[in-house]
């Protein structure tokens, strides 16, 4: 296929597409990317216009991808990926890359990355060190704004206009009941798990006694927005820093929780539960590597946004875990 705009029109293709992909929203893909929003439609346009294909429903809220905007986001991102090794490959035939990068993560979050990321850096940038700082999101993002940290590694609802961010991991949430709660009485959760969750009206959960994390911790911000959206009005009977502390009193029957997946699959709970979603499809939040936007990168700091890019795309311990949402089956 021959592309009207020659070999140019792919210059930010990959990146526009796979950010609308990524936000599934063109107006927040385009604060991501610096550009006003009728610029990134028009661009789209004319992309899928030279291409004589959709590449999104636009019909769909959010945006979804089509099968053929699937297939271009898969391939996007292995290009792109290739070219960031291309160029991380070059630069060692001139320097090998020496500094030190200091990044900004949530304890939590810290606990189950950290041992891979340090590994990884050994392995391809030895000469980079790495000074860690931890915090919850609002001292990250200040942490940054003083120029305390070079990178911070985070999920939140908003990112502040002064920093640019880099999605890096999308985590299916769920909702963990107590398999004891009046809700799963007389449901048969043969085929229910953390990775099957059943759907549910958000009206069968709406004023029930929930443990939330936190507003400055971003598991805590994920559930105020979802308590927003749908209107729940939670009774919330505890408040707590760390979303496995959470699940775990969760599990004990006292209140029901939100939760990312990956939490769930890595630890041991006291009591048996049960996983939902509110959400159809299920609700996913992004992790976020952010930095600041106004100031030139380094040699080492580019080197460390290829590393955590490919550490995320490759890691298996670290690739978000795929969910199927089900229906809730019939009581017989």
């Amino acid at each position: 296929m021959v592309i009207s705009g020659g070999f140019s029109m792919f210059a930010h293709a990959y990146e526009y597409v796979c950010a609308i992909a990524d936000y599934q929203n063109i107006s927040k893909a385009a604060q991501a990317l610096c550009i006003t929003q009728p610029a990134l439609t028009k661009y789209i346009n004319r992309l899928e216009k030279d291409l004589s294909i959709r590449l999104f429903d636009r019909t769909a809220n959010p945006v979804v991808l089509t099968e053929a905007g699937v297939r271009f986001v898969q391939k996007a991102r292995q290009i792109r990926l290739l070219e960031a090794e291309l160029m991380a490959d070059l630069n060692q035939f001139t320097h090998s890359s020496h500094g030190t990068i200091r990044l900004g993560m949530g304890p939590e979050f810290c606990s189950t990355t950290l041992p891979y990321l340090i590994t990884a850096m050994k392995q391809q940038y030895p000469n980079l060190k790495l000074k860690l700082t931890e915090g919850n999101n609002k001292q990250l993002f200040s942490f940054l704004e003083k120029g305390e940290i070079d990178f911070a590694i985070l999920s939140s609802q908003q990112i502040p206009d002064n920093l640019q961010s880099k999605i890096i991991q999308v985590e299916p949430i769920v909702l963990a009941v107590p398999t004891s709660h009046p809700l799963c009485q007389g449901m048969d959760l043969t085929a229910n798990s953390p990775l099957t969750p059943y759907y549910i009206s958000p009206a069968q959960v709406k004023g029930s006694d929930f443990i939330v994390c936190n507003p400055d911790v971003g598991m805590g911000q994920t559930a105020h927005a979802l308590f927003d959206r749908y209107h729940l009005s939670p009774h919330i009977v505890m408040e707590i820093q760390r979303n496995e502390a959470a699940l775990r009193l969760a599990s004990t029957g006292i209140g029901m929780v939100f939760v990312p997946v990956r939490t769930v699959l890595r630890i041991q709970l006291i009591a048996p539960m049960a996983y939902f979603s509110i959400s159809n499809p299920l609700h996913c939040r992004n992790r976020y590597l952010c930095y600041q936007k106004d100031n030139p990168l380094s040699e080492p700091a580019n080197c460390f946004i290829f590393l955590i890019s490919q550490l995320f795309s490759e890691e298996n311990a670290l690739l978000s875990p795929v969910c199927q949402l089900l229906t809730q089956p019939s009581v017989s």
